[in-house]
């Protein structure tokens, strides 16, 4: 279990380093990123300036999570939740959130998530999308 509350994010859009997939030139990485977690509240937290709009500047990437709820965040960049190897994205939450662009997208293929609710977010210029 973890709490993230209250955090300001904001990056300086020229700092190097490896973003996801090892991608140097973009040299960035999403604001937070839950990764392999059970029972994380993800709350209010604001990210601003600093990641580009690609996918791998999004706001919050949950990856193979469960018990977990995004709540209240503001983010100028989306949500994304994926599998990988423990196949988890189960009892997930992201409500009351604000997104400015893209949206929510979760991709889960093989995987039918139980118990994933998603609503009560203000998304501009985006849209959910669950697949699997």
């Amino acid at each position: 279990g973890g709490l993230i509350r209250n955090n300001q994010l904001t990056r300086d859009s020229g700092t190097p380093g490896a973003g996801a997939g090892g991608n140097i030139a973009k040299g960035e990485d999403h604001a937070i990123y839950v990764l392999n977690c059970d029972g994380t509240l993800i709350d209010g937290n604001n990210r601003t300036n600093g990641w580009s709009t690609e996918a791998s500047g999004h706001g919050l990437k949950l990856k193979d999570v469960k018990n977990v709820t995004a709540n209240g965040n503001n983010f100028k960049s989306g949500i994304i939740g994926r599998v990988a190897g423990k196949l988890w994205f189960h009892n997930v939450t992201i409500k009351n959130n604000t997104i400015q662009n893209f949206g929510i997208n979760v991709w889960t293929p093989g995987l039918n998530p139980p118990n994933l609710s998603i609503f009560g977010n203000n998304i501009t210029n985006g849209s959910v999308v669950v697949s699997q």
